[in-house]
């Protein structure tokens, strides 16, 4: 089973798929047994930029032998031009799904979504305050303090979009994992737990993909 990068386009105000994108995809490639397992309906990118991981899983979904059931995909991200990216994308690989304009998960929580498989790739460097949430390509890639200003806003929102057997997929910086162990994220998840899905060292950054669930 393989998941391959879609074709998608590119916008000078969207963060180009890089080595943390294409690291997103092989950490879902790598846990597919699992997500089909749990026969998810809807899966959900948050920070979709240009929408290759979502739409990665979704062209996989849709053309798998092994996956009969119809799929419902769905991306977020606050910069409008990224939406825009996110649907063409979507759009060159077939795939009918929608791309809605807003801060992390607000927009599902104001529609009561429920995701059964739940995908972020945070702004997740090392920055100064003052850089995060910027206008512009700043915006996709500064995190603050330990990078976690912008995870730590995500992370306490996410028990009330997940469904109980939800799969939680999110790319950190090695700089981000406090402590050196996922511990400081799980406290502000207390009935998940959490593994570290695949690692890979891009130039002088380790990344890895992170995988949450309930504790059943």
């Amino acid at each position: 089973m393989e998941l391959h990068v879609p074709e998608y386009g590119k916008v000078d105000s969207v963060y180009e798929p890089a080595e943390d994108t294409f690291l997103l995809i092989d950490g879902l490639e790598a846990d597919l047994k699992n997500i089909l397992a749990i026969k998810p309906q809807l899966c959900v990118e948050i920070g979709s930029g240009s929408g290759v991981p979502i739409t990665s899983l979704a062209c996989f979904l849709k053309d798998s032998s092994k996956y009969m059931q119809v799929v419902v995909c769905v991306a977020v991200d606050i910069n409008p031009d990224a939406v825009m990216c996110t649907q063409d994308t979507f759009q060159r690989n077939g795939i009918e799904a929608e791309c809605l304009q807003g801060d992390l998960l607000q927009p599902l929580i104001d529609r009561s979504i429920k995701a059964d498989i739940l995908i972020f790739n945070p702004p997740y460097v090392v920055t100064p305050s003052e850089e995060v949430g910027q206008e512009g390509l700043m915006a996709a890639w500064a995190g603050g303090a330990d990078g976690r200003e912008v995870i730590d806003r995500f992370l306490p929102q996410v028990p009330a979009v997940l469904t109980d057997s939800g799969i939680l997929y999110m790319i950190a910086l090695q700089e981000n994992l406090i402590g050196g162990s996922l511990d400081s994220m799980l406290h502000m998840l207390p009935e998940f737990e959490g593994e570290i899905v695949l690692s890979r060292r891009a130039g002088g950054e380790r990344l890895h993909v992170l995988k949450f669930v309930r504790r059943q």
